[in-house]
């Protein structure tokens, strides 16, 4: 893998091409590369899953994925494959890109002083990070954001429209999340 940058936490493996690949920002503060590639072997998931994700218009999606057993474990199956989450897989690599080598969580502040301090600029930059991060993912985000933060889901809701409000996301569209 030479000339690229690898990133192993966890049980997760995340790679891209190092230099040369086109990032993006998705928020301010939030920028990836547009293509990864994920191996893992974690959890509870029936199998070792590699994928390559890709980002489309303003989502990451699954290009290419391989599922392998483990070794001693039974094959691979239909049920199987449908019990993979791979928008919650996207997210953790990517996740795990954001918080490089030193594996530093960029993407969480000091999670006592948000609770004291409330929706600061810093917080509501967070907020928008992660929301825009889930969604390019494919999960929910507010329900990324009130997760990620410990959050009541209605005080995630009120601190991203406040970041709306702030311009740190895009208006919203009646039944579709906005970044």
């Amino acid at each position: 893998m030479s000339g690229q940058m690898k990133i192993t936490a966890k049980g997760i493996e995340v790679w891209y091409a190092w230099p040369g690949t086109p990032m993006v920002e998705l928020s301010p503060g939030v920028v990836l590369p547009e293509r990864f590639s994920v191996n893992t072997n974690f959890g509870d998931y029936p199998y070792a899953v590699d994928f390559e994700a890709v980002l489309e218009g303003d989502r990451f999606v699954c290009e290419s994925l391989r599922c392998r057993r483990r070794p001693g474990e039974d094959p691979v199956t239909t049920e199987g494959l449908r019990e993979i989450p791979v928008a919650r897989l996207l997210r953790i690599a990517a996740e795990r890109l954001l918080a490089g080598p030193d594996g530093k969580d960029k993407m969480r502040p000091a999670f006592p002083r948000v609770l004291e301090d409330g929706p600061t600029n810093d917080a509501l930059l967070h907020v928008a990070g992660m929301y825009r991060l889930a969604q390019a993912c494919g999960e929910p985000p507010t329900k990324a954001v009130e997760d990620r933060f410990n959050l009541a889901r209605s005080t995630a809701g009120r601190w991203i429209s406040m970041a709306r409000r702030k311009g740190l996301l895009s208006p919203t569209t009646p039944g579709k999340a906005a970044g």
